[in-house]
This record gives C-alpha cells, structure tokens and sequence, in this order.
C-alpha cells in the first residue's frame, strides 16, 4: 500500500467479514496544513468490510481513521459497488469526507481529503 513496507493485515473475520488494515501515508500538503495536522507521514488504520447484495453485487466498505489527536474532527467512508454488467465489471465508487475545522480551513481540508481520496481510489 503507497509503497510502505510497515503495512499490517489482518484477516478477514469469518463473522464480522471485516479486517484493519495500517499503512502509512505521505500527503502532498502546504506546510502551514502539516503543522496543522501534526503528522507526516500520516498513519493510517483503516477498517474494511464487505457483503454480497443482491444481484450478485459486491459491496466494500472503507473507513479509514488518521491516527492522529484530529482524528474524530476528519472523517472518510468509501463505499464500493462491484457488479457484472452487459459491458462488463462494473465499479461504482462514493466517497464522503467531513472536516470539523475551524471554518477558514474547513473547504481547504476537505479539497484536500477529497484530492487524496481520488488517488487512492484511482
């Protein structure tokens, strides 16, 4: 993952289907923001989960947590719909994040989140 060697998996729970994966990762961010979030590189644990809907979908669920004191101020949950279709495999993606920041910094931190949402998702 983001090319760090200290990644950690569990596996995945036969009852819960979920499992946390830690990873680490470098953010391209002005230095005023990094202070900001006192970290760099970001640690990152993130629990994923899945189920089977109907019609053979499968849906991901990510919950990613900064491992860091604004952890609860800066939310992220990616939800990934897999299914067949005529063309093909077919991948709907929904990414939701939150910042509860002090209003001046609030839309930064959020394009912010959502630039690197976009290239973890690809």
């Amino acid at each position: 993952v983001n090319h760090d060697d200290t990644v950690t998996v569990t596996d995945w729970g036969d009852a819960t289907r979920a499992r946390i994966v830690t990873f680490t990762l470098d953010m391209a961010i002005p230095a005023s923001l990094k202070r900001f979030v006192g970290a760099e590189p970001l640690r990152i644990k993130e629990q994923q989960s899945y189920e089977w809907l109907e019609g053979d979908t499968l849906k991901i669920l990510s919950i990613p947590v900064l491992q860091i004191s604004l952890a609860k101020s800066l939310t992220t949950r990616a939800e990934l719909l897999i299914s067949n279709s005529s063309a093909g495999c077919q991948i709907d993606v929904t990414v939701s994040i939150n910042a509860s920041v002090p209003w001046p910094l609030q839309s930064t931190v959020e394009a912010l989140m959502a630039d690197q949402a976009k290239q973890t998702v690809g």
